[in-house]
């Protein structure tokens, strides 16, 4: 893994666990980088979050953007359902249930935590 990748995450994992606090969030990508104490640039937090959209929307994080005052406003909510079980020991927390094919690994939540993809 690269460190890019590394970086992007520890991003994800630290926006999932930021707004299972917050709940519901609303700021510029900029802003949402300084709130969740990341140094991977504005630009990058967008790209991945469009990116990991569906996988968000998985761990419960909703988002939409919108152009205001010549700024990206970004408003994020938190709404966790828990998953549907399947009979199985695989839950909708780790990360194979959460990976679309052809995405990019990124840390998942589960009851017993973060977990790396390869």
């Amino acid at each position: 893994m690269t460190k890019t990748s590394q970086k992007a995450d520890d991003a994800m994992s630290a926006l999932v666990l930021f707004m299972k606090q917050e709940l519901i969030y609303e700021g510029t990508a900029t802003e949402l980088c300084e709130r969740l104490g990341l140094n991977i640039g504005a630009n990058n937090l967008s790209s991945k979050l469009s990116k990991y959209k569906s996988s968000l929307q998985k761990l419960g994080v909703d988002y939409t953007k919108e152009k205001r005052n010549n700024h990206k406003v970004f408003t994020l909510n938190y709404n966790r359902k828990e998953p549907e079980y399947d009979g199985t020991m695989k839950s909708a927390y780790t990360p194979e249930a959460l990976k679309k094919p052809g995405e990019e690994p990124f840390v998942g939540i589960s009851e017993n935590g973060l977990h790396r993809t390869a």
